[in-house]
């Protein structure tokens, strides 16, 4: 599999809603067209693309059904010029890592996350299931009882054919993406964009039992 620069996603057409923790990112845009772009989309999509909370848990309870991660590609960050454009520092550890996050028993792909996470800003055991585990990071620091927040950096709407593939549209069915930080202790200790469907999601089934 051929993974892209970590940062080679540019947003098309913003979608952020003005008063967001995005939209003063989003320079030249103007209200109305976020404002129009937002109606597009369906309740869930707002919210993930809003939230500051861990993103699979709001998925869970809208889904009824737990959610598993399926690793596209993972590895320690090395090469020098992904080094320099990761910004990591002199013998700090980056992990890329690109996932999928799937219903556990309907099998559905719901979103498209590909990360940067500073593995020795984390605590031990988060950084250890990151490295061995198919666990979220949302859920590795819920675990941990880490302190932490998001931080919405940008939001937008896209085209990608190889991402799109995922979530069985074509090259023409719209995306949207969403970037943020996750921050601990005043330093960034993760930089993640996800992407999912503009188009509202299906329900699997009833609601079962979370843990």
């Amino acid at each position: 599999m051929t993974v892209p620069p970590f940062d080679g996603d540019q947003p098309s057409r913003a979608v952020c809603p003005p008063g967001s923790p995005c939209h003063e990112a989003q320079a030249g845009v103007q209200p109305d067209s976020a404002v129009s772009d937002l109606d597009d989309l369906g309740v869930v999509q707002r919210l993930l693309l809003a939230t500051d909370g861990t993103l699979t848990h709001i998925l869970e309870a809208y889904i009824g059904e737990r959610v598993r991660l399926v690793k596209l590609h993972q590895h320690l960050v090395t090469d020098p010029a992904e080094r320099v454009a990761s910004q990591l520092n002199d013998g700090e550890r980056g992990l890329r890592r690109v996932i999928l996050l799937r219903g556990s028993g309907s099998d559905i792909t719901f979103v498209y996350a590909d990360s940067l996470v500073l593995l020795d800003r984390l605590p031990p055991l988060v950084a250890d299931g990151l490295l061995e585990s198919e666990v979220p990071i949302g859920k590795l620091l819920w675990r941990c009882r880490a302190e932490t927040f998001r931080e919405i950096t940008d939001v937008w709407e896209r085209h990608d054919a190889g991402t799109a593939a995922h979530f069985g549209l074509g090259a023409s069915d719209s995306l949207v993406s969403r970037k943020y930080q996750i921050v601990a202790d005043g330093r960034p200790i993760a930089i993640i964009t996800e992407t999912f469907p503009k188009v509202a999601f299906p329900r699997p089934g009833a609601p079962e039992r979370l843990r």
